[in-house]
């Protein structure tokens, strides 16, 4: 007799935003995966994957930037890294024009994204990038950018 194999289970970490632009995909896979969505970030997200990995209750954890860097050094299950590419970025900025924004931030892990500064002009938009390493300077980066 066959035993029926029990689906994959996902825990999706990740700042709500994300969350939200990734519920049309939480969706399309939801007969086939259990998807577990935690709006954490940093500190908050590691406490809740060590919490689902020490318990058994995940197969593989789903991020992107300083989570996902923060989860791949610190549990033993697998991290898939969601990569925020130029196109998601430009897609963004012309969604902030058509909303009439005249400017934008964008707060990024590691690096700013040097492809970003060469066309920025071509958008219509002020955009200003600032990168951030740790909780703190990430924290800094948005504020420094709010008040700009």
């Amino acid at each position: 007799m066959k035993q029926s194999q029990r689906p994959l289970r996902l825990c999706f970490l990740s700042h709500r935003h994300l969350s939200t632009l990734a519920a049309p995909v939480f969706a399309e896979y939801a007969g086939r995966v259990e998807i577990e969505v935690v709006d954490a970030h940093f500190q908050p997200a590691l406490l809740a994957a060590r919490a689902r990995e020490r318990s058994g209750e995940v197969d593989a954890f789903v991020s992107a930037g300083s989570n996902a860097a923060l989860l791949r050094q610190s549990v033993a299950l697998p991290v898939a890294t969601i990569d925020i590419n130029g196109y998601d970025i430009l897609l963004a900025l012309r969604q902030a024009r058509a909303e009439g924004v005249a400017g934008v931030g964008v707060v990024t892990y590691g690096e700013t994204i040097e492809p970003l500064e060469r066309v920025k002009q071509l958008l219509n938009v002020d955009v200003l990038q600032r990168a951030y390493e740790t909780p703190e300077q990430a924290r800094d980066r948005v504020a420094e950018l709010s008040g700009a």
